[in-house]
C-alpha cells in the first residue's frame, strides 16, 4: 500500500570554500531520510544552484530564483567560512541575497525554516581578495548577531554538520 510522504525542499547556501560542508548536509539529509523517512511520513530533498538551476539569460541570481523559487524552500541552510561570494545586483553575494529573500518570506508566510552555519576552522588568508572575503563574512555575522534576526550556529570541526 503506497504511503503518502511530504518531501520537504531544503536549499543549501553557500560560496566556493564551502563546498565539504554543503555535501555534508546533503549527506545528512539522506541519512534522515534512510533512518526516519518511512517512519515519520517526511523526507528531505537538498537542492543546489550549481545541480538544480539551469543556465539562462538574466542576472544570475535571478535565474537561480527563477528555477528555484524561493516560495519552494521549506528549508534554507547557509554555510560560510572565509568566502562571503560573489555581488549580485542586489546583495554583496548570492548567499546574503539568498539568506535575506528566506527571512523575508519566514517574516511573511512563516517558512521556510532559516539555519545559518559559521565555519570557524582555522584559515589562512594570502591575498587582499582573500583578506577582503573574510571581512565581509565577519561584517555579516556581527550585522546579523546585532540585528538578532537568527540564531547562527558557530563550528570548527564539519562532522557537527552531519
Amino acid at each position: 500500500m503506497a504511503k503518502n510522504v511530504t518531501e520537504l525542499t531544503v536549499f543549501v547556501a553557500g560560496p566556493s570554500d564551502v563546498t565539504d560542508e554543503r555535501e555534508r548536509v546533503r549527506r545528512a539529509a539522506e541519512e534522515v531520510n534512510r533512518t526516519l523517512g518511512d517512519t515519520t511520513g517526511f523526507r528531505l530533498r537538498c537542492v543546489f544552484w550549481e545541480e538544480d538551476a539551469m543556465p539562462g539569460a538574466g542576472q544570475p541570481q535571478d535565474v537561480v530564483f527563477d528555477h528555484l523559487p524561493p516560495d519552494n524552500w521549506d528549508i534554507w541552510v547557509g554555510v560560510l567560512w572565509t568566502r562571503f561570494g560573489t555581488p549580485t545586483a542586489h546583495a554583496d553575494s548570492g548567499t546574503a541575497e539568498e539568506f535575506e529573500k528566506a527571512l523575508e518570506l519566514r517574516r511573511r508566510s512563516g517558512r521556510p525554516r532559516v539555519a545559518l552555519y559559521f565555519c570557524r576552522r582555522p584559515a589562512s588568508c594570502w591575498t587582499t581578495e582573500q583578506a577582503e572575503q573574510l571581512r565581509k563574512v565577519v561584517a555579516f555575522r556581527e550585522k546579523v548577531d546585532r540585528e538578532k534576526r537568527v540564531l547562527c550556529v558557530d563550528w570548527a570541526n564539519p562532522d557537527l554538520l552531519t
